[in-house]
């Protein structure tokens, strides 16, 4: 054999050596070996806030007799085959975690990582069809319905990893906190306020806003609709920097001045709550 047949055939040999390493050998990985089907698994969600730019992860619990948990469950039956072992690095912005187990969900690309029985961590990827996974993050809505002072009924929707508090003049809404050191035992990420509409008008409360900004401020005013009711919105960010964020709504109602107040700038989930806002003068049978 030549020189040049040898070192042609040594050519396509490393041609093929490298494809392989390329493309990866791929494994059979079912993921509920690895899971205990009787412990909930851990959700983190990363979530930027669009106010001042900074990220933030939402902690919640995927309880194992949810249809959420048997779901998920599915998946792994139904997706044990194409796994690639990789050794790199990832984030993500929804990590499912239980024990050693770790799940990153990015869109159409998943990544597992957990411990066998040699101790040896194994990690592999996954591309899968977008928004395959979606469903780990969705939330249901529920819907909230009190009687204020005799007056009217004011009704709202928010998601179901929060809670309502009322407190004062207000309704609050937020992750719940353990062992609140106050009543106010939410993170009052969303607040309605409702005043009488004689006591200050809606300027007196974006003043006070603004004086938290010491002058460095940037202002924005918008006319949305509310419950068939024209009210505005207001958005307040320092000029200076992203350290500060505030967006209020105005909604004058049966001689009520309603506050809206978006604390930690999640435009899609605020939209939707300020937008399921109801309110209803309760009309009083007549003597």
């Amino acid at each position: 054999m030549g020189k040049y047949t040898a070192m042609k055939i040594t050519s396509i040999f490393l041609i093929i050596f490298l494809s392989l390493t390329i493309m990866g050998c791929t494994s059979e990985v079912n993921i509920n070996d690895h899971i205990d089907s009787n412990s909930s698994l851990i959700l983190k969600i990363n979530k930027t806030n669009l106010g001042v730019g900074q990220t933030s992860f939402e902690k919640r619990e995927i309880k194992s007799n949810s249809e959420k948990f048997k779901r998920f469950i599915e998946w792994g039956i139904e997706n044990q085959d194409n796994w690639t072992s990789t050794p790199a690095s990832y984030c993500s912005n929804v990590v499912i975690l239980q024990n050693d187990f770790r799940l990153l969900y990015n869109n159409d690309f998943v990544v597992i990582e957990f411990t066998v029985k040699n101790g040896k961590v194994k990690q592999y990827s996954k591309s899968v069809k977008n928004g395959d996974l979606d469903f780990l993050t969705a939330l249901n809505w529920k819907t909230f319905k009190d009687t204020v002072a005799n007056e009217f009924t004011l009704m709202f929707k928010y998601s179901e990893n929060r809670v309502v508090e009322s407190i004062q003049n207000g309704k609050c809404i937020g992750n719940r906190i353990e062992n609140p050191q106050n009543d106010i035992t939410n993170t009052m990420e969303w607040c309605i306020w409702m005043q009488d509409t004689s006591t200050y008008s809606f300027e007196h409360f974006i003043s006070v806003e603004k004086s938290n900004f010491n002058g460095n401020i940037s202002e924005h005013r918008d006319t949305i609709t509310i419950d068939n009711t024209k009210a505005l919105m207001v958005t307040l960010k320092n000029s200076k920097s992203n350290a500060a964020y505030r967006r209020m709504i105005y909604l004058k109602k049966h001689s009520t001045l309603f506050e809206i107040i978006d604390n930690i700038g999640t435009n899609d989930e605020f939209e939707r709550f300020y937008k399921s806002i109801e309110i209803r003068k309760i009309i009083k049978a007549s003597s």
